[in-house]
């Protein structure tokens, strides 16, 4: 879950329509240097994609442990308000 206005990503557990342990995977995003989290996407190999607002870059994200992966930016022609990853 990406509450942007919170610059974290939390996670849950869903079992049976029911969902618990809601707790933070990503946290220490700042939105000068960073970017906030905003949308996000994942890819055939269980790897959270997120849009970083003001950032100007996706990060790559183990959704199990919350590491950055990867990272690809966007031209600074395009600005850095990033806000889609798919």
């Amino acid at each position: 879950y990406i509450d942007t206005p919170s610059a974290q990503i939390d996670a849950m557990d869903f079992n049976a329509g029911e969902v618990s342990n809601r707790r933070a995977v990503v946290k220490g995003f700042d939105f000068e240097t960073t970017g906030f989290p905003d949308g996000c996407a994942i890819d055939l190999e269980d790897r959270l994609w997120v849009a970083r607002f003001n950032g100007g870059a996706c990060g790559c994200y183990d959704t199990k442990t919350g590491k950055m992966l990867a990272e690809v930016r966007v031209p600074k022609e395009a600005g850095r308000q990033v806000t889609s990853a798919a």
